[in-house]
């Protein structure tokens, strides 16, 4: 007899006392059940760990755990941390800000079970508390049918984050491959998609699956795109591509533009990390690598600003 799939929900929390149980009961009323929600709060100030506790309690929610980093990680790493605590075959990622529809597990399961994905991604809609003056698009998804689901196309831009952490699921095998290869610093959601891209194993729901807040406080809408986030995307892609042409999912229809982009990124990391202004020279050949000219002229511009720090 088979044993029955299990589903893990990973939710990081800090300070966030404000909102958390809009999520908390959005996650309890889901149509289709986890089979364990994994909470890591990273050394909150505020009440955030005892309101989830009560929570916890009150409604003998015995397969939901929550753990207290002693000490800040940082968000990257304590969303690495909740991943690698979750134990199901399939694991979903909550923020805490945002609310869940109620069918969000379900129909992402339908998904997986469809079509054998590594990543289900889903659309979202936007809400705010009034205080924030950020605002959040979604880019557009191009994608094929294969098995009556949407899977996105393999294109040169693979490395190109298209969806939040926040509507992003995920199986066991990609869990492995991500926990190998995170390193310090390095966003949770742009290393599991790149990874799930390059492999070409991301399928796309079109229509949203949580209300998604924008807050000031958000920690995916503060990034800077300033050079450190640019060194640690150039190492991510140049550690995926790596490892991609040596595994065995490599797909020979695919090699050759990611070859491209690996010789594209390893001039790109001489230039920004090993300050090798000759690179930016070297590039131009490499200009069709770039989402746009702009971001071509953008390596020089950080290029100029690291050396000067």
């Amino acid at each position: 007899m088979e044993k029955p799939l299990k589903i893990s929900i990973a939710l990081t929390t800090y300070n966030g006392s404000k909102y958390i149980v809009q999520l908390l009961d959005s996650l309890k009323q889901q149509s289709l059940a986890p089979t364990e929600v994994i909470i890591v709060d990273d050394n909150s100030t505020d009440n955030t760990v005892e309101i989830v506790q009560n929570y916890i309690k009150k409604c003998n929610l015995v397969n939901w755990k929550i753990y207290r980093n002693p000490k800040n990680l940082g968000w990257q790493k304590n969303f690495t941390k909740a991943i690698s605590k979750t134990t199901g075959d399939y694991i979903f990622l909550a923020d805490q800000d945002d609310i869940w529809h109620k069918n969000k597990i379900k129909e992402f399961m339908e998904c997986f079970l469809k079509t054998n994905a590594w990543m289900v991604v889903s659309d979202f809609k936007v809400i705010g508390d009034g205080s924030s003056k950020k605002t959040t698009s979604m880019p557009k998804i191009n994608y094929e049918i294969e098995k009556k689901s949407k899977k996105i196309k393999f294109d040169k831009n693979y490395a190109l984050i298209l969806r939040p952490g926040c509507v992003m699921a995920i199986n066991s095998v990609l869990k492995k491959i991500y926990l190998d290869l995170w390193f310090e610093k390095t966003p949770h959601d742009a290393l599991l998609w790149l990874i799930a891209n390059i492999t070409n194993n991301i399928y796309y729901i079109d229509s949203p699956s949580i209300d998604f807040r924008r807050t000031d406080d958000n920690a995916s809408g503060s990034i800077a795109h300033d050079v450190s986030f640019k060194k640690n995307a150039i190492i991510r892609e140049k550690k995926v591509n790596e490892w991609y042409l040596n595994s065995e999912f490599v797909n020979k229809s695919f090699a050759e533009i990611i070859r491209r982009n690996t010789t594209w990124n390893d001039l790109r990391y001489d230039l920004l990390i090993n300050h090798k202004l000759i690179s930016w020279i070297k590039l131009f050949k490499y200009k069709d690598c770039y989402k746009t000219n702009k971001q071509y002229l953008g390596d020089l511009y950080y290029y100029l600003i690291s050396k000067n720090n």
